[in-house]
């Protein structure tokens, strides 16, 4: 228990307070405040309340000696401690240490690890190496002081996993598994570098390529067995349990032998030879046991079971033809073929051709048949199949078939198609040459010239309707009815030079007579008289009589002209550019815009210009970074939004006595820099420029041009409000 706090002294009013009392009171603080004997704020009554709040960022806990330093936790139940042990040079923890969701233990002075329970994306505890960085685990066995006391698992950047001990040398690990995760699983890979030994089974669903394979058990293959591979086999050897005794494929040989005791048993009616099967039964093949052909030509032997030979049977066969002859009856003759001696011929006609191959006689008919004269069927059809092809189905009709369908019908009367505006008569590029005909020619519309020259009488058609060609850009001859007046028929002409284009709506002639109404372009030459509304003339010498001039779109007044004098009246302009205007002691109205370069009076130094409304600067708007130089012969205030520092350069283009406003704008990232060519710009105390460095922050900086490269810049104006 340490030194406590006891009040010395009890006033009241009118008492006398002495150095004495103080005195008492200050050395109870200093003894309950004394580094090793004061009170301990252990709870204790007079120790001092506890202490729940320490506000230095630096805490040192211990005396300073080389002890152990433990901090006790004081609950109602288990007790836990953090005790540092000195010795160890490490800390201990007497209770579980919980590390609650998503939250961190993070190792390494660069933060290369990250342990964590991560419950949001995995719900798992996940171990995290740095971004762009390989996981490395290394688990030891004994401190790892011996080989192959250590295992070291790899995560590389990528995924590929490998796992690796250091059998041959603590610290360098060989690695024995490697798993590579690729797009797909069946594409991802998984080596071993030493034996595998499998205590249950093993299902693969691709290939296994094994050098070696020693089975001891049973195999089950539910699969087909490949040896070798095409023009490259392999023995296969298959043994009985009697000595020398087995079935061996011999691959040089290309051989199925059966060695020793080994016999080949085939249920009946599974023997095949090549692609024939043989029905035969063993008792059937067994009649040809000691069995031999016999040799004779005339069969006189009659055995009923003797072979005879091929020979035999030749001689035997041939001996009978000779013997007998062929009779042949035909619609105009009978004839008989000695079938030792002669030969039938089976020979083509008109439009037929025979052939004989092996034992096959074949008559076809000719492709070009020059001897039928008539061909008569109630229901014939010709054509190359049943879609395209002439039909004489229909009594006085023919139909013409393309398609699969009636294009064309030809009767005693007309030729007419089948379906009304089907077929065209000729293409865009094959035509026909002539055309002749007798009646009259009927069509809704004739495409293309027509040449020649036509007789006869034409009826007078009610209407013609000509194709609006408007947006065609071209000059077109306008053509006359012959003669001066004229009635009944009236011939064509293309006189003179008179042209109209579609596409402006103008009409160009030599010249005109009488009253000319719309616009004109190009030179008069002649009097013109009458009343002009509007004209475009590079060559008018004098004109009276002018009430009012529109626009003067180009061109100019030559010098010399003189004076444009409207007397009292007022002269009213459109869009005007002028060199100098000279309005005396009037007044210029202008209900639109004016760009001046300067203006002065004529009443001299200090007479007002008076502007009945505000004059309106230029003001160029823009994002802006980097090194600017300001267009101050085009522009007088600037508003720049900034997306980068920004540097003033030198515009080049100031006049004296030119004044206006910068107004900066922080982008959306803010803090961009402010500063400018220190031998252009000038600010007051010779300091810079200091903007507001928070997003969106607006601030206004005025100027003034004293002279060419010599612009003051005002006190900054800082972070305005949006309006």
């Amino acid at each position: 228990m340490g030194a406590t706090y006891t009040r010395q002294s009890t006033y009241a009013d009118g008492d006398t307070i002495t150095a004495a009392h103080t005195n008492q009171e200050f050395d109870q603080l200093l003894a309950a405040f004394q580094a090793t004997s004061g009170h301990t704020h252990n709870g204790d009554p007079n120790e001092g309340g506890p202490v729940s709040k320490l506000l230095s960022n630096t805490l040192t806990f211990g005396s300073g000696a080389d002890l152990d330093i433990t901090i006790a936790f004081d609950t109602s139940g288990s007790d836990g401690e953090l005790k540092w042990m000195h010795d160890d040079d490490r800390f201990q923890f007497s209770d579980d240490i919980m590390i609650v969701d998503d939250e961190r233990l993070i190792f390494g002075t660069d933060s290369n690890i990250a342990v964590s329970y991560d419950e949001t994306t995995t719900d798992s505890l996940k171990i995290a190496a740095t971004e762009g960085a390989g996981l490395a685990i290394t688990l030891m066995a004994d401190e790892g002081d011996d080989a192959g006391d250590e295992w070291k698992l790899n995560i590389a950047d990528g995924g590929t996993l490998t796992l690796g001990n250091d059998i041959n040398s603590a610290g360098t690990y060989v690695t024995h598994l490697t798993i590579t995760p690729n797009s797909t699983v069946a594409n991802s890979t998984m080596a071993v570098a030493g034996n595998v030994t499998v205590g249950g089974n093993i299902d693969v669903d691709g290939t296994t390529n094994l050098d070696a394979v020693d089975i001891d058990g049973a195999v089950q293959i539910d699969s087909t067995i490949t040896v070798g591979a095409n023009d490259q086999g392999y023995d296969i050897i298959f043994y009985g349990d009697t000595a020398s005794a087995n079935v061996t494929w011999d691959t040089s040989a290309d051989d199925l032998i059966f060695n020793g005791a080994a016999g080949l048993i085939i249920p009946e009616g599974q023997l095949t030879l090549g692609s024939t099967a043989v029905a035969a039964t063993a008792t059937e093949l067994n009649i040809l046991d000691g069995k031999a052909f016999l040799d004779e030509d005339d069969m006189s032997t009659n055995s009923a079971t003797g072979i005879a030979s091929q020979q035999s049977i030749k001689a035997y066969v041939d001996a009978k033809v000779t013997a007998e002859d062929l009779d042949v009856t035909s619609d105009s003759g009978t004839i008989d073929i000695d079938l030792d001696s002669e030969t039938l011929t089976i020979a083509g006609g008109t439009g037929l051709s025979s052939s004989a191959s092996s034992t096959t006689v074949t008559l076809a008919v000719d492709a070009a048949q020059t001897g039928i004269t008539s061909i008569y069927a109630t229901d014939l059809i010709l054509g190359e199949d049943s879609q395209t092809a002439i039909d004489f189905g229909t009594v006085n009709e023919i139909d013409f078939k393309v398609d699969n369908a009636a294009r064309l019908t030809l009767t005693s009367s007309a030729l007419y198609p089948v379906t009304n505006n089907q077929i065209d008569l000729g293409t865009s590029s094959l035509e026909f040459k002539d055309a002749f005909f007798d009646g009259q020619v009927t069509a809704d519309a004739f495409a293309g010239p027509l040449t020649g020259n036509v007789t006869g009488t034409a009826d007078v058609a009610t209407a013609v309707t000509v194709s609006d060609n408007e947006s065609t850009n071209e000059d077109n001859v306008i053509l006359f009815g012959a003669g001066a007046a004229g009635s009944g028929n009236i011939g064509v002409e293309a006189d003179g030079n008179m042209t109209y284009n579609p596409s402006t709506g103008k009409i160009t002639a030599t010249g005109f007579i009488g009253a000319l109404t719309g616009d004109v372009t190009g030179n008069v030459a002649g009097n013109l008289t009458g009343t002009v509304a509007t004209a475009t003339q590079n060559s008018i010498t004098t004109a009276t009589g002018l009430t009012s001039v529109g626009a003067l779109a180009s061109g100019s007044i030559a010098s010399g002209f003189g004076n444009i004098d409207n007397g009292s009246s007022t002269a009213n302009f459109g869009a005007t550019t002028v060199d100098s205007l000279d309005v005396s002691d009037g007044n210029i109205t202008n209900v639109g815009s004016i760009a001046l370069d300067s203006i002065a009076s004529d009443a001299g130094v200090g007479t007002a210009i008076t502007l009945s409304a505000g004059i309106v600067p230029n003001t160029e708007t823009a994002s802006k970074s980097g090194t600017v130089a300001p267009d101050m012969s085009q522009y007088t205030n600037f508003v720049w939004t900034l997306g980068g520092n920004l540097v003033l350069d030198d515009p080049t283009d100031e006049v004296a006595g030119q004044s206006g406003v910068f107004v900066f704008i922080q982008d959306g990232t803010g803090s961009r820099t402010l500063s400018h060519a220190d031998d252009r710009y000038f600010v007051a105390g010779g300091t810079s420029i200091t903007l507001t460095t928070s997003a969106n922050a607006i601030d206004i900086v005025p100027y003034f041009v004293q002279a060419d490269g010599k612009i003051h810049l005002g006190a900054a104006q800082l972070a305005f409000a949006e309006a």
